[in-house]
């Protein structure tokens, strides 16, 4: 059970990765780098097991989503690709939360 939460947490940190590189390729700024840093970051987190980190993360991906929902809606034809990311942000948030195999790894 705990093994199986391990590789679901290091697959949300690696789907952040990804997603923080495709921003900066698609927009290079600095705040798309700091959100490279910040994956990184919970990468490292996720892997020495701090508990707390899943709930700041799920947060974080959460208002990431209300932030740009609107935006994503509204200009729906150039930015169908941000609408499937805050999608795929708020799975990854529930998953960290809800997760039973998650919430085992972190716990042990």
């Amino acid at each position: 059970m705990a093994e199986n939460g391990k590789k679901l947490a290091f697959g949300i940190s690696v789907y952040l990765i990804i997603k923080a590189a495709l921003n900066i390729v698609l927009n290079f700024n600095f705040g798309n780098i700091m959100g490279l840093l910040s994956a990184g970051l919970i990468m490292v987190t996720f892997v020495k097991k701090i508990p707390i980190m899943r709930y700041v993360t799920a947060i974080y991906l959460y208002l990431l989503f209300i932030a740009n929902i609107q935006n994503n809606i509204v200009n729906i034809s150039s930015n169908w690709i941000y609408l499937i990311e805050g999608i795929l942000d708020i799975i990854a948030g529930a998953m960290l939360i809800f997760q039973k195999d998650i919430k085992a790894y972190f716990e042990q």
